[in-house]
Protein backbone atom coordinates (compact mmCIF):
# COMPACT_ATOMS: atom_id res chain seq x y z
CA UNK A 1 0.00 0.00 0.00
CA UNK A 2 1.31 3.35 -1.14
CA UNK A 3 1.53 6.61 1.54
CA UNK A 4 2.47 9.65 1.23
CA UNK A 5 5.48 9.65 2.92
CA UNK A 6 7.94 7.24 4.98
CA UNK A 7 6.63 8.69 8.64
CA UNK A 8 2.83 8.08 7.54
CA UNK A 9 3.99 4.53 6.55
CA UNK A 10 5.94 3.82 9.64
CA UNK A 11 2.71 5.12 12.24
CA UNK A 12 0.72 2.40 9.58
CA UNK A 13 3.24 -0.43 10.18
CA UNK A 14 3.05 0.51 13.85
CA UNK A 15 -0.80 0.39 13.82
CA UNK A 16 -0.98 -3.12 11.64
CA UNK A 17 1.79 -4.73 13.93
CA UNK A 18 -0.55 -3.52 17.02
CA UNK A 19 -3.69 -5.06 15.87
CA UNK A 20 -2.28 -8.23 14.36
CA UNK A 21 -0.58 -9.38 18.13
CA UNK A 22 -4.36 -8.06 18.86
CA UNK A 23 -5.24 -10.75 16.86
CA UNK A 24 -3.42 -13.31 17.80
CA UNK A 25 -3.73 -13.15 21.24
CA UNK A 26 -7.68 -13.33 20.69
CA UNK A 27 -8.77 -9.73 20.85
CA UNK A 28 -9.66 -7.57 18.20
CA UNK A 29 -7.16 -4.14 17.97
CA UNK A 30 -8.18 -1.89 19.87
CA UNK A 31 -9.95 0.60 19.43
CA UNK A 32 -7.01 3.23 20.92
CA UNK A 33 -4.69 1.95 17.96
CA UNK A 34 -7.70 1.51 14.84
CA UNK A 35 -10.40 3.40 14.24
CA UNK A 36 -11.00 3.92 10.79
CA UNK A 37 -12.99 6.75 12.00
CA UNK A 38 -14.99 5.16 14.37
CA UNK A 39 -15.44 6.09 17.65
CA UNK A 40 -14.05 3.99 20.65
CA UNK A 41 -17.81 2.43 21.49
CA UNK A 42 -18.44 1.92 17.88
CA UNK A 43 -15.59 0.02 17.05
CA UNK A 44 -15.82 -1.99 19.96
CA UNK A 45 -19.04 -3.43 19.05
CA UNK A 46 -17.61 -4.78 15.78
CA UNK A 47 -15.98 -8.23 17.32
CA UNK A 48 -19.15 -10.37 18.28
CA UNK A 49 -16.54 -13.33 17.57
CA UNK A 50 -13.99 -12.76 20.24
CA UNK A 51 -13.46 -14.57 23.17
CA UNK A 52 -15.65 -13.60 25.61
CA UNK A 53 -15.41 -16.65 28.28
CA UNK A 54 -12.47 -14.69 30.04
CA UNK A 55 -13.19 -11.12 31.39
CA UNK A 56 -10.00 -8.84 31.73
CA UNK A 57 -10.82 -6.22 34.43
CA UNK A 58 -9.73 -2.47 33.74
CA UNK A 59 -6.26 -3.28 35.77
CA UNK A 60 -5.52 -6.08 34.37
CA UNK A 61 -6.36 -4.62 30.93
CA UNK A 62 -3.66 -1.32 31.82
CA UNK A 63 -0.98 -3.84 32.91
CA UNK A 64 -0.89 -6.76 30.08
CA UNK A 65 -0.96 -4.22 27.25
CA UNK A 66 0.10 -1.34 28.93
CA UNK A 67 -3.13 1.02 27.62
CA UNK A 68 -6.57 2.64 29.10
CA UNK A 69 -9.73 1.00 27.36
CA UNK A 70 -13.11 2.40 26.59
CA UNK A 71 -16.35 1.64 28.73
CA UNK A 72 -17.49 0.28 24.94
CA UNK A 73 -14.11 -1.86 25.32
CA UNK A 74 -15.25 -3.39 28.60
CA UNK A 75 -18.61 -3.55 27.75
CA UNK A 76 -17.28 -5.77 24.20
CA UNK A 77 -14.92 -7.89 26.52
CA UNK A 78 -17.60 -9.02 28.60
CA UNK A 79 -20.52 -9.35 26.09
CA UNK A 80 -21.23 -8.84 23.11
CA UNK A 81 -23.50 -6.07 21.20
CA UNK A 82 -26.83 -6.29 19.50
CA UNK A 83 -28.85 -3.57 17.08
CA UNK A 84 -32.18 -2.89 16.39
CA UNK A 85 -30.90 -2.14 12.74
CA UNK A 86 -28.44 -3.20 10.87
CA UNK A 87 -25.61 -0.67 12.01
CA UNK A 88 -23.57 1.15 9.79
CA UNK A 89 -20.18 0.47 11.20
CA UNK A 90 -19.03 -2.65 9.51
CA UNK A 91 -18.97 -1.12 6.20
CA UNK A 92 -17.83 1.89 7.16
CA UNK A 93 -14.83 -0.50 9.34
CA UNK A 94 -14.47 -2.74 6.56
CA UNK A 95 -13.94 -0.19 3.86
CA UNK A 96 -11.16 1.62 5.21
CA UNK A 97 -9.66 -1.53 6.26
CA UNK A 98 -9.67 -3.08 3.28
CA UNK A 99 -7.37 -0.55 2.03
CA UNK A 100 -4.49 -1.72 4.63
CA UNK A 101 -4.51 -5.04 2.69
CA UNK A 102 -1.22 -5.65 1.59
CA UNK A 103 -0.37 -7.56 -1.66
CA UNK A 104 3.08 -8.89 -2.58
CA UNK A 105 4.98 -8.24 -5.51
CA UNK A 106 6.67 -10.16 -8.48
CA UNK A 107 7.67 -12.67 -6.68
CA UNK A 108 5.37 -13.35 -3.74
CA UNK A 109 1.42 -14.01 -4.10
CA UNK A 110 -0.35 -12.86 -0.62
CA UNK A 111 -3.57 -14.76 -0.16
CA UNK A 112 -6.34 -15.96 2.38
CA UNK A 113 -6.22 -19.69 3.29
CA UNK A 114 -9.29 -20.37 2.05
CA UNK A 115 -8.34 -18.93 -1.68
CA UNK A 116 -8.36 -20.82 -4.69
CA UNK A 117 -5.16 -20.66 -6.16
CA UNK A 118 -4.61 -21.28 -9.89
CA UNK A 119 -1.05 -21.88 -11.56
CA UNK A 120 -0.04 -21.75 -14.92
CA UNK A 121 3.47 -22.01 -16.62
CA UNK A 122 5.02 -19.10 -15.26
CA UNK A 123 1.65 -17.45 -13.00
CA UNK A 124 1.92 -19.49 -10.05
CA UNK A 125 -0.41 -19.04 -6.90
CA UNK A 126 -2.54 -16.81 -8.59
CA UNK A 127 -5.96 -16.38 -7.04
CA UNK A 128 -8.73 -13.25 -6.95
CA UNK A 129 -10.75 -13.58 -3.59
CA UNK A 130 -13.86 -11.94 -1.91
CA UNK A 131 -13.17 -9.25 0.76
CA UNK A 132 -16.25 -8.11 1.66
CA UNK A 133 -19.80 -6.91 0.08
CA UNK A 134 -21.33 -4.24 1.74
CA UNK A 135 -24.19 -3.31 2.32
CA UNK A 136 -25.07 -6.75 2.79
CA UNK A 137 -26.44 -8.37 5.77
CA UNK A 138 -26.17 -12.72 6.55
CA UNK A 139 -29.62 -14.10 8.11
CA UNK A 140 -29.45 -16.77 10.14
CA UNK A 141 -33.08 -18.24 9.74
CA UNK A 142 -32.20 -22.26 11.10
CA UNK A 143 -29.12 -24.43 11.33
CA UNK A 144 -29.23 -25.05 7.45
CA UNK A 145 -30.21 -22.39 6.27
CA UNK A 146 -28.41 -19.35 5.88
CA UNK A 147 -28.54 -16.49 3.43
CA UNK A 148 -26.16 -13.29 2.66
CA UNK A 149 -28.66 -10.53 1.46
CA UNK A 150 -26.75 -8.05 -0.34
CA UNK A 151 -27.92 -4.16 -1.23
CA UNK A 152 -29.40 -4.19 -4.66
CA UNK A 153 -26.84 -0.92 -4.63
CA UNK A 154 -23.72 -1.87 -3.44
CA UNK A 155 -19.70 -2.49 -3.52
CA UNK A 156 -17.60 -6.01 -3.94
CA UNK A 157 -14.01 -5.74 -2.63
CA UNK A 158 -11.81 -8.22 -3.01
CA UNK A 159 -7.93 -9.02 -2.90
CA UNK A 160 -6.19 -9.82 -6.05
CA UNK A 161 -2.47 -11.35 -5.96
CA UNK A 162 -0.10 -13.86 -7.93
CA UNK A 163 3.49 -14.09 -8.05
CA UNK A 164 6.10 -15.46 -11.45
CA UNK A 165 7.79 -18.05 -11.72
CA UNK A 166 11.13 -17.36 -13.77
CA UNK A 167 12.35 -19.90 -15.39
CA UNK A 168 16.42 -20.95 -15.50
CA UNK A 169 18.51 -21.16 -18.35
CA UNK A 170 17.53 -23.29 -21.35
CA UNK A 171 19.21 -25.23 -23.79
CA UNK A 172 18.07 -25.74 -27.05
CA UNK A 173 19.65 -26.40 -30.96
CA UNK A 174 22.97 -26.08 -29.02
CA UNK A 175 22.39 -22.60 -27.60
CA UNK A 176 21.40 -21.20 -24.24
CA UNK A 177 19.06 -19.09 -23.25
CA UNK A 178 18.53 -16.86 -20.16
CA UNK A 179 14.51 -15.82 -19.41
CA UNK A 180 14.04 -12.76 -17.09
CA UNK A 181 10.36 -11.26 -16.40
CA UNK A 182 9.77 -8.35 -18.81
CA UNK A 183 6.49 -7.60 -17.25
CA UNK A 184 3.50 -8.66 -15.31
CA UNK A 185 0.17 -7.05 -14.28
CA UNK A 186 -3.61 -7.50 -13.52
CA UNK A 187 -4.93 -6.47 -16.72
CA UNK A 188 -8.15 -5.96 -15.57
CA UNK A 189 -10.81 -7.18 -12.51
CA UNK A 190 -14.72 -7.12 -13.41
CA UNK A 191 -17.47 -8.45 -11.41
CA UNK A 192 -20.06 -11.50 -13.38
CA UNK A 193 -23.16 -12.76 -12.06
CA UNK A 194 -23.34 -16.40 -11.93
CA UNK A 195 -24.54 -16.83 -15.75
CA UNK A 196 -21.30 -14.86 -16.59
CA UNK A 197 -22.70 -11.60 -17.60
CA UNK A 198 -20.59 -8.81 -17.01
CA UNK A 199 -21.97 -5.76 -14.26
CA UNK A 200 -19.16 -3.82 -14.10
CA UNK A 201 -14.73 -3.65 -14.42
CA UNK A 202 -12.48 -1.97 -13.48
CA UNK A 203 -8.99 -1.26 -14.45
CA UNK A 204 -6.34 -3.59 -13.29
CA UNK A 205 -5.66 -3.34 -9.15
CA UNK A 206 -4.76 -5.76 -6.40
CA UNK A 207 -7.44 -4.09 -4.03
CA UNK A 208 -10.78 -3.64 -6.55
CA UNK A 209 -13.47 -1.99 -5.07
CA UNK A 210 -16.56 -2.49 -8.17
CA UNK A 211 -19.73 -0.91 -7.80
CA UNK A 212 -22.84 -2.97 -9.04
CA UNK A 213 -26.24 -2.94 -9.51
CA UNK A 214 -27.94 -5.91 -8.94
CA UNK A 215 -31.29 -7.18 -10.54
CA UNK A 216 -33.68 -10.26 -9.00
CA UNK A 217 -33.16 -12.80 -10.76
CA UNK A 218 -28.96 -12.80 -9.62
CA UNK A 219 -28.18 -15.79 -7.48
CA UNK A 220 -24.55 -15.67 -7.14
CA UNK A 221 -21.43 -12.53 -7.74
CA UNK A 222 -18.10 -13.74 -9.14
CA UNK A 223 -14.97 -11.44 -9.06
CA UNK A 224 -13.07 -12.49 -11.83
CA UNK A 225 -9.24 -10.88 -12.51
CA UNK A 226 -7.05 -11.29 -15.79
CA UNK A 227 -3.31 -11.22 -14.99
CA UNK A 228 -0.37 -11.60 -17.41
CA UNK A 229 3.46 -12.30 -17.09
CA UNK A 230 6.08 -11.36 -19.87
CA UNK A 231 9.16 -13.07 -20.00
CA UNK A 232 12.18 -12.45 -22.42
CA UNK A 233 14.46 -14.85 -23.67
CA UNK A 234 17.82 -13.03 -24.04
CA UNK A 235 21.57 -13.20 -24.35
CA UNK A 236 21.03 -16.56 -26.47
CA UNK A 237 24.98 -18.25 -26.26
CA UNK A 238 26.65 -21.23 -28.52
CA UNK A 239 28.38 -23.78 -26.68
CA UNK A 240 31.79 -22.33 -26.93
CA UNK A 241 30.73 -19.30 -25.51
CA UNK A 242 30.18 -17.02 -28.14
CA UNK A 243 27.39 -14.91 -28.74
CA UNK A 244 24.61 -16.16 -31.12
CA UNK A 245 22.98 -13.74 -33.82
CA UNK A 246 19.47 -14.14 -32.59
CA UNK A 247 17.21 -11.42 -31.63
CA UNK A 248 15.45 -11.93 -28.23
CA UNK A 249 12.08 -13.05 -28.06
CA UNK A 250 9.26 -12.78 -25.50
CA UNK A 251 6.70 -15.49 -24.09
CA UNK A 252 3.76 -14.10 -22.61
CA UNK A 253 1.04 -16.17 -20.37
CA UNK A 254 -2.60 -14.90 -19.40
CA UNK A 255 -4.50 -16.74 -16.36
CA UNK A 256 -8.00 -16.10 -15.44
CA UNK A 257 -9.02 -16.26 -11.72
CA UNK A 258 -12.08 -15.85 -9.80
CA UNK A 259 -14.08 -16.31 -6.72
CA UNK A 260 -17.83 -16.98 -6.63
CA UNK A 261 -20.11 -16.36 -3.50
CA UNK A 262 -23.66 -17.25 -3.34
CA UNK A 263 -26.25 -13.94 -2.77
CA UNK A 264 -29.52 -12.90 -3.04
CA UNK A 265 -30.60 -9.71 -3.88
CA UNK A 266 -32.57 -7.63 -1.47
CA UNK A 267 -34.84 -5.84 -3.15
CA UNK A 268 -38.25 -5.91 -0.97
CA UNK A 269 -41.74 -5.74 -2.22
CA UNK A 270 -44.35 -4.99 -0.14
CA UNK A 271 -47.67 -5.97 -0.22
CA UNK A 272 -50.07 -4.08 1.85
CA UNK A 273 -53.52 -3.78 2.98
CA UNK A 274 -55.20 -0.19 4.78
CA UNK A 275 -58.08 0.10 7.17
CA UNK A 276 -59.71 1.91 9.53
CA UNK A 277 -61.98 1.58 12.50
CA UNK A 278 -64.91 2.75 13.56
CA UNK A 279 -63.34 5.18 15.98
CA UNK A 280 -60.80 6.45 13.24
CA UNK A 281 -58.14 4.02 14.17
CA UNK A 282 -55.76 3.28 10.94
CA UNK A 283 -54.61 -0.12 10.34
CA UNK A 284 -52.02 -1.33 8.10
CA UNK A 285 -50.96 -4.43 7.41
CA UNK A 286 -47.79 -5.36 5.69
CA UNK A 287 -46.47 -8.60 3.67
CA UNK A 288 -43.10 -9.32 2.25
CA UNK A 289 -41.79 -12.84 1.42
CA UNK A 290 -38.02 -12.10 2.31
CA UNK A 291 -37.03 -11.56 5.89
CA UNK A 292 -37.35 -8.01 6.72
CA UNK A 293 -37.04 -5.73 10.15
CA UNK A 294 -40.82 -3.59 10.52
CA UNK A 295 -42.13 -0.33 9.97
CA UNK A 296 -41.42 2.87 11.13
CA UNK A 297 -43.67 5.70 11.49
CA UNK A 298 -43.55 9.26 11.49
CA UNK A 299 -41.00 12.27 10.67
CA UNK A 300 -38.64 11.57 12.73
CA UNK A 301 -39.16 7.72 12.60
CA UNK A 302 -39.13 7.62 16.71
CA UNK A 303 -41.91 4.76 16.72
CA UNK A 304 -41.69 1.54 15.08
CA UNK A 305 -42.91 -2.07 15.02
CA UNK A 306 -40.32 -4.70 14.72
CA UNK A 307 -40.21 -8.37 13.68
CA UNK A 308 -38.21 -11.16 15.25
CA UNK A 309 -34.77 -10.01 13.65
CA UNK A 310 -32.29 -8.82 15.60
CA UNK A 311 -28.38 -7.75 14.65
CA UNK A 312 -25.03 -8.05 15.13
CA UNK A 313 -21.54 -7.46 13.53
CA UNK A 314 -18.70 -10.06 13.56
CA UNK A 315 -15.31 -10.08 11.23
CA UNK A 316 -14.81 -12.56 8.86
CA UNK A 317 -12.15 -15.37 10.57
CA UNK A 318 -10.87 -16.66 7.23
CA UNK A 319 -9.09 -13.51 6.76
CA UNK A 320 -7.50 -13.68 10.19
CA UNK A 321 -4.15 -14.64 8.91
CA UNK A 322 -2.75 -14.70 5.71
CA UNK A 323 -0.20 -16.90 3.58
CA UNK A 324 2.84 -15.66 1.63
CA UNK A 325 4.06 -18.00 -1.31
CA UNK A 326 7.40 -17.52 -3.04
CA UNK A 327 9.69 -19.67 -4.57
CA UNK A 328 10.88 -21.28 -1.16
CA UNK A 329 8.07 -22.23 0.11
CA UNK A 330 4.88 -20.57 2.16
CA UNK A 331 4.70 -19.20 5.28
CA UNK A 332 1.54 -17.78 7.59
CA UNK A 333 1.47 -13.97 8.87
CA UNK A 334 -0.90 -12.13 10.62
CA UNK A 335 -3.48 -10.34 8.21
CA UNK A 336 -3.60 -6.40 8.16
CA UNK A 337 -7.19 -5.99 7.03
CA UNK A 338 -10.53 -7.92 8.38
CA UNK A 339 -13.55 -7.67 6.80
CA UNK A 340 -17.07 -7.07 9.07
CA UNK A 341 -20.36 -8.42 8.37
CA UNK A 342 -23.13 -7.59 9.73
CA UNK A 343 -25.35 -10.77 10.66
CA UNK A 344 -29.45 -11.32 11.62
CA UNK A 345 -30.77 -13.80 14.26
CA UNK A 346 -33.91 -14.61 15.73
CA UNK A 347 -34.42 -13.02 19.00
CA UNK A 348 -36.06 -13.52 21.66
CA UNK A 349 -37.83 -10.59 22.35
CA UNK A 350 -39.99 -11.60 19.53
CA UNK A 351 -42.27 -9.08 17.29
CA UNK A 352 -43.01 -5.62 19.58
CA UNK A 353 -43.99 -2.20 19.14
CA UNK A 354 -41.51 0.72 20.29
CA UNK A 355 -41.92 2.65 22.31
CA UNK A 356 -43.30 -0.37 24.77
CA UNK A 357 -46.98 -0.12 25.52
CA UNK A 358 -47.33 3.00 23.09
CA UNK A 359 -48.83 3.74 19.74
CA UNK A 360 -48.64 2.02 17.43
CA UNK A 361 -49.59 -1.46 18.70
CA UNK A 362 -49.12 -4.83 16.65
CA UNK A 363 -52.47 -6.33 16.07
CA UNK A 364 -51.40 -9.84 14.14
CA UNK A 365 -48.12 -11.36 13.16
CA UNK A 366 -47.90 -14.08 10.11
CA UNK A 367 -44.72 -16.32 9.53
CA UNK A 368 -43.70 -19.60 9.20
CA UNK A 369 -42.42 -21.56 11.94
CA UNK A 370 -38.70 -22.54 11.77
CA UNK A 371 -36.03 -24.08 14.25
CA UNK A 372 -33.46 -22.22 16.28
CA UNK A 373 -30.50 -21.11 13.98
CA UNK A 374 -28.39 -21.23 17.31
CA UNK A 375 -26.51 -23.95 16.57
CA UNK A 376 -25.19 -22.55 13.70
CA UNK A 377 -23.98 -19.63 15.42
CA UNK A 378 -20.11 -19.37 16.37
CA UNK A 379 -19.27 -20.34 19.85
CA UNK A 380 -18.10 -17.12 20.58
CA UNK A 381 -20.97 -15.36 19.85
CA UNK A 382 -23.01 -14.90 22.45
CA UNK A 383 -26.62 -13.02 21.65
CA UNK A 384 -30.07 -13.47 23.19
CA UNK A 385 -31.07 -16.41 20.11
CA UNK A 386 -33.91 -18.43 20.18
CA UNK A 387 -33.75 -21.34 21.38
CA UNK A 388 -36.47 -23.71 20.14
CA UNK A 389 -39.04 -23.06 17.50
CA UNK A 390 -40.01 -19.21 16.45
CA UNK A 391 -42.28 -17.78 13.83
CA UNK A 392 -39.76 -15.97 11.29
CA UNK A 393 -42.53 -13.35 10.96
CA UNK A 394 -43.78 -12.17 7.35
CA UNK A 395 -46.59 -10.07 7.72
CA UNK A 396 -47.33 -7.50 10.65
CA UNK A 397 -50.30 -5.81 11.40
CA UNK A 398 -50.90 -2.77 13.43
CA UNK A 399 -53.03 0.11 14.58
CA UNK A 400 -52.39 3.26 15.51
CA UNK A 401 -53.71 6.68 15.75
CA UNK A 402 -54.03 8.97 12.87
CA UNK A 403 -51.57 11.77 14.28
CA UNK A 404 -49.20 8.41 13.83
CA UNK A 405 -50.04 7.38 10.30
CA UNK A 406 -47.73 9.21 8.31
CA UNK A 407 -44.31 9.12 6.87
CA UNK A 408 -44.57 5.04 6.88
CA UNK A 409 -41.71 2.59 5.47
CA UNK A 410 -41.29 -0.35 5.60
CA UNK A 411 -37.63 -1.24 7.18
CA UNK A 412 -35.59 -3.89 5.67
CA UNK A 413 -32.71 -6.21 7.15
CA UNK A 414 -30.18 -4.43 4.81
CA UNK A 415 -28.53 -1.35 5.57
CA UNK A 416 -30.17 1.19 3.50
CA UNK A 417 -32.89 -0.69 1.68
CA UNK A 418 -36.11 0.89 2.86
CA UNK A 419 -39.66 1.08 0.77
CA UNK A 420 -41.68 4.28 1.88
CA UNK A 421 -44.99 2.98 1.96
CA UNK A 422 -47.97 4.40 -0.38
CA UNK A 423 -50.50 6.44 1.69
CA UNK A 424 -52.94 7.35 -1.60
CA UNK A 425 -54.67 3.54 -1.65
CA UNK A 426 -57.48 2.23 -0.64
CA UNK A 427 -58.59 2.11 2.54
CA UNK A 428 -61.08 -0.15 3.48
CA UNK A 429 -63.67 1.02 6.39
CA UNK A 430 -64.16 -1.49 9.17
CA UNK A 431 -68.12 -1.96 10.39
CA UNK A 432 -69.47 -2.77 13.59
CA UNK A 433 -70.93 -5.75 15.02
CA UNK A 434 -73.88 -6.56 17.32
CA UNK A 435 -74.25 -9.05 19.88
CA UNK A 436 -77.50 -10.05 21.69
CA UNK A 437 -77.68 -12.90 23.98
CA UNK A 438 -81.00 -14.21 25.48
CA UNK A 439 -81.60 -17.59 27.70
CA UNK A 440 -84.07 -19.78 25.78
CA UNK A 441 -84.30 -22.30 28.33
CA UNK A 442 -83.10 -23.00 31.63
CA UNK A 443 -83.97 -26.12 34.69
CA UNK A 444 -82.10 -26.77 38.00
CA UNK A 445 -79.03 -28.53 36.02
CA UNK A 446 -78.10 -25.23 34.05
CA UNK A 447 -79.67 -22.70 31.11
CA UNK A 448 -78.90 -22.44 27.25
CA UNK A 449 -77.75 -19.15 25.79
CA UNK A 450 -78.71 -17.98 22.91
CA UNK A 451 -76.48 -16.13 20.86
CA UNK A 452 -77.08 -13.83 17.61
CA UNK A 453 -73.89 -11.82 15.39
CA UNK A 454 -75.04 -9.11 13.10
CA UNK A 455 -74.00 -6.31 11.24
CA UNK A 456 -74.79 -3.69 13.50
CA UNK A 457 -75.94 -1.42 10.78
CA UNK A 458 -77.49 -3.72 7.78
CA UNK A 459 -78.65 -6.35 10.55
CA UNK A 460 -77.18 -9.13 8.04
CA UNK A 461 -76.44 -12.39 10.14
CA UNK A 462 -72.74 -12.56 10.76
CA UNK A 463 -71.81 -16.26 10.16
CA UNK A 464 -68.26 -18.18 11.58
CA UNK A 465 -66.24 -21.03 10.27
CA UNK A 466 -63.24 -22.93 11.56
CA UNK A 467 -60.34 -22.03 9.53
CA UNK A 468 -58.89 -24.80 6.79
CA UNK A 469 -57.31 -23.94 4.02
CA UNK A 470 -54.88 -20.80 4.60
CA UNK A 471 -55.10 -19.91 1.42
CA UNK A 472 -58.60 -20.04 0.41
CA UNK A 473 -60.41 -17.29 -1.15
CA UNK A 474 -62.31 -14.56 2.11
CA UNK A 475 -65.64 -15.64 1.77
CA UNK A 476 -68.80 -13.09 3.03
CA UNK A 477 -70.92 -15.56 3.73
CA UNK A 478 -68.43 -17.56 6.21
CA UNK A 479 -65.34 -16.17 8.19
CA UNK A 480 -63.03 -16.68 10.71
CA UNK A 481 -63.25 -15.82 14.09
CA UNK A 482 -64.75 -16.76 16.74
CA UNK A 483 -67.21 -16.10 19.97
CA UNK A 484 -65.97 -16.62 23.42
CA UNK A 485 -68.10 -17.37 26.29
CA UNK A 486 -67.64 -19.62 29.77
CA UNK A 487 -63.98 -20.60 28.47
CA UNK A 488 -65.13 -21.69 25.02
CA UNK A 489 -64.63 -20.64 21.54
CA UNK A 490 -67.90 -21.14 19.07
CA UNK A 491 -69.12 -20.09 16.01
CA UNK A 492 -72.02 -19.08 14.51
CA UNK A 493 -74.12 -20.56 11.89
CA UNK A 494 -75.30 -19.19 8.40
CA UNK A 495 -78.33 -17.17 10.36
CA UNK A 496 -75.60 -15.80 12.83
CA UNK A 497 -76.88 -18.00 15.60
CA UNK A 498 -74.94 -19.63 18.37
CA UNK A 499 -76.43 -22.20 21.01
CA UNK A 500 -74.24 -22.90 24.18
CA UNK A 501 -75.25 -24.69 27.70
CA UNK A 502 -74.13 -23.37 31.13
CA UNK A 503 -74.04 -25.02 34.01
CA UNK A 504 -73.03 -22.55 37.04
CA UNK A 505 -74.81 -19.84 38.06
CA UNK A 506 -73.19 -16.50 36.96
CA UNK A 507 -72.63 -13.64 34.71
CA UNK A 508 -71.59 -14.63 31.34
CA UNK A 509 -69.65 -12.05 28.91
CA UNK A 510 -70.10 -13.26 25.88
CA UNK A 511 -67.25 -11.51 23.20
CA UNK A 512 -67.20 -11.60 19.87
CA UNK A 513 -63.46 -12.08 18.36
CA UNK A 514 -63.44 -11.50 14.71
CA UNK A 515 -60.90 -12.73 11.96
CA UNK A 516 -57.87 -10.60 10.75
CA UNK A 517 -59.57 -7.49 9.19
CA UNK A 518 -56.84 -8.40 6.56
CA UNK A 519 -58.65 -11.66 5.48
CA UNK A 520 -62.52 -10.33 5.19
CA UNK A 521 -64.48 -8.04 3.39
CA UNK A 522 -66.79 -6.88 4.61
CA UNK A 523 -64.47 -6.59 8.02
CA UNK A 524 -65.94 -6.24 11.34
CA UNK A 525 -64.32 -4.52 15.01
CA UNK A 526 -65.10 -6.65 17.88
CA UNK A 527 -67.91 -6.26 20.32
CA UNK A 528 -69.44 -7.77 23.30
CA UNK A 529 -72.61 -8.45 25.55
CA UNK A 530 -73.74 -9.96 28.88
CA UNK A 531 -75.51 -12.72 30.50
CA UNK A 532 -76.68 -13.16 33.75
CA UNK A 533 -78.26 -16.82 35.09
CA UNK A 534 -79.40 -18.16 38.39
CA UNK A 535 -81.91 -20.02 39.07
CA UNK A 536 -83.63 -18.37 40.91
CA UNK A 537 -84.11 -16.05 38.57
CA UNK A 538 -87.83 -16.84 37.37
CA UNK A 539 -91.39 -17.92 39.12
CA UNK A 540 -90.45 -21.26 38.30
CA UNK A 541 -86.97 -21.21 40.12
CA UNK A 542 -88.59 -19.69 43.42
CA UNK A 543 -91.03 -22.81 43.44
CA UNK A 544 -88.48 -25.09 42.56
CA UNK A 545 -86.29 -23.65 45.52
CA UNK A 546 -89.34 -23.57 47.90
CA UNK A 547 -90.44 -27.29 47.17
CA UNK A 548 -86.50 -28.61 47.43
CA UNK A 549 -86.95 -26.42 50.97
CA UNK A 550 -89.85 -27.93 52.36
CA UNK A 551 -88.26 -31.63 51.05
CA UNK A 552 -85.61 -31.37 53.06
CA UNK A 553 -86.88 -29.31 55.82
CA UNK A 554 -89.91 -31.74 56.27
CA UNK A 555 -87.92 -34.47 57.93
CA UNK A 556 -86.26 -32.26 60.51
CA UNK A 557 -89.36 -30.32 61.48
CA UNK A 558 -91.40 -33.80 61.93
CA UNK A 559 -88.73 -34.64 64.26
CA UNK A 560 -88.23 -31.72 66.57
CA UNK A 561 -92.24 -32.19 66.81
CA UNK A 562 -91.96 -35.59 67.84
CA UNK A 563 -89.00 -34.93 69.94
CA UNK A 564 -91.00 -31.90 71.87
CA UNK A 565 -94.00 -34.30 72.32
CA UNK A 566 -91.85 -37.09 73.70
CA UNK A 567 -90.67 -34.65 76.31
CA UNK A 568 -93.45 -33.30 77.43
CA UNK A 569 -94.59 -37.56 78.11
CA UNK A 570 -91.37 -37.97 80.20
CA UNK A 571 -91.93 -34.39 82.29
CA UNK A 572 -95.49 -35.31 83.46
CA UNK A 573 -94.26 -39.20 84.40
CA UNK A 574 -92.13 -37.54 86.61
CA UNK A 575 -94.79 -35.56 88.31
CA UNK A 576 -97.12 -38.36 89.23
CA UNK A 577 -97.68 -39.55 93.13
Amino acid sequence: MRRGSSLSAAALIVMLVGSLVAVAAGRPPSPQQETHGLTEAEAASLWSRDNDSGYVTNSEYERRYNELRSAGEQLANASDITFRRPPDTAARWTRADHRDATPGDANVSVHPPHATLTDGRYIRDAHATLFAITPSTTVHRTRAETTEYVAPNGTVRGLVDYRVAVPGAESDNNTTADYTLASSRIESVRLETGDGTTLARTNGTALPAINYTLTDDVDSLVLVATIRAELRLDRPQLPNGTAANTTPRTVSETVTVRDRRAIEPYTPTIALARGRTPEGDRLLAAFHSAPWLGLRFGAEGDRQVRGVWRFYTARDVRWDTLERSSRTGTREIESPALPVAVHAYPSRLGPRSEPTGRDPRITDVWGRDRRSPAASLPDTVSVDVVEREYTASYGLAVRTAPAHAEGVEAVGIVRGVDVPIDETGQTRQLRRSDLTVEIVDQDDDGATLRIVLTDAVTGEPIALRRPEAPFEIPSTATREGYVAVAGERVRTNVSGVAMVTVSEPGVYTVEYVPGSWVAHHPAYVGTSATARWHPLATPAGWLRLLGRTLQWALPFALALYAGRRLGRLVRFGEVEP
